[in-house]
């Protein structure tokens, strides 16, 4: 016995005074079903042998991972339920289906889900033949146990709920093996833009799979590409950011003179080194402080660090205080006494000076 997944489209819906919705749908008909392996014949005699199963049916979102539905995940998989009416109609198995859960009838109403898929297991008698249309075919349906109706999305390629609709709207899910192989020819399937030769329903699934897995790698490298370039978008906004920073403070008048300032105190510096004449204009700060700083034109200061550079042209630069010129600095001066001088080695004219600031100095003594 084959499990299967035969999809319809969803007709037009209308609101329950619940807030769920109903819907009048064909969920099966007699036809010849078109497959890559071969094509099977579903006589009307099906569709009325199987029309009772239909009552009650529950009513998925999607099919279950699990393929179908029992009294372990009904409460967890089901969204609603087939009503008690099924009936025939041209050759078409017609039910009521209500959709009840809130997230179902949601996706229903913005196109999420747009078809039905009847979930069933199916007996296969090999048998070719011709169908009353006039249409060939390698097998035939001669039972069907309905399991649910699933609620899916417009079957494209690559979907494995609806893999590859035939011209009835349907398509299957598995296949036992050696069913409906007689007569088999290779052919080839097109999935995804992709060609596939077959030549059994193995080599098929096998087919799905292997697009399934390039899609899967296709999404991995787009979310890596998606990525990369966020990354990247951010990296710039960043650096706008940073830009936009540097471009207001610069055009902020308060730093335009400070910065007009500095860099005159700069040059005025600069030039008590390297003269009065020398040629500063165009050249960067930096250029500025290595000129001072270089002791011969081919020394190179282009791997020493900024800091390095300012402080050796603070050094270069600095003003030396100038000496004091009164006579108590003098005095002060010649009374150091450097390498063993004495009290004699003083001008005699100081010597008298310190003993008079000796004898200020002492004054105050007297009044204990």
């Amino acid at each position: 016995m084959a499990w299967r997944c035969d999809t319809q489209d969803l007709p037009s819906v209308q609101r329950t005074p619940a807030g769920g919705l109903k819907v009048e749908a064909v969920v099966a008909r007699s036809t010849v079903l078109e497959y890559p392996w071969g094509s099977e014949y579903v006589p009307p005699s099906v569709m009325q042998a199987s029309l009772g199963q239909l009552a009650g049916l529950p009513v998925t979102s999607r099919h279950p991972t699990s393929k179908r539905v029992d009294s372990r995940n009904w409460s967890r998989v089901a969204v609603g339920h087939a009503g008690e009416d099924p009936r025939i109609d041209d050759d078409a198995q017609v039910v009521t289906v209500y959709i009840q859960r809130a997230d179902a009838v949601g996706d229903v109403e913005t196109r999420k889900l747009t078809q039905l898929s009847m979930g069933y297991d199916v007996d296969i008698d090999p048998t070719p033949g011709t169908a009353p249309d006039g249409r060939r075919y390698d097998s035939v349906q001669t039972a069907r146990t309905y399991n649910h109706i699933a609620l899916v999305g417009i079957a494209r390629g690559g979907s494995t709920l609806a893999l590859r609709l035939d011209e009835a709207g349907d398509a299957v899910i598995d296949e036992p093996a050696g069913a409906g192989r007689s007569n088999m020819m290779k052919s080839k399937v097109r999935i995804d833009g992709v060609d596939y030769e077959v030549e059994s329903v193995d080599s098929y699934f096998q087919a799905l799979d292997q697009a399934e897995a390039r899609r899967a790698e296709e999404a991995r490298a787009l979310k890596a590409r998606a990525d990369s370039a966020e990354g990247e978008r951010d990296t710039l906004r960043s650096q706008l950011a940073e830009e936009k920073a540097r471009a207001d403070a610069a055009s902020d008048p308060a730093r335009i003179d400070e910065r007009v300032k500095a860099r005159a105190e700069l040059e005025s510096r600069a030039r008590v080194v390297l003269g009065a004449k020398a040629e500063l204009a165009g050249k960067t700060d930096r250029e500025v402080m290595e000129a001072v700083v270089r002791s011969d034109e081919k020394e190179d200061l282009s791997g020493r660090s900024d800091d390095y550079l300012f402080g050796a042209f603070e050094a270069r630069t600095a003003v030396p205080a100038k000496p004091r010129n009164d006579s108590l600095d003098r005095v002060r001066r010649n009374l150091r006494v450097v390498g063993g001088d004495s009290r004699d080695d003083i001008n005699p004219l100081d010597r008298l000076r310190l003993d008079e600031m000796a004898l200020v100095s002492d004054a105050w003594k007297g009044g204990r």
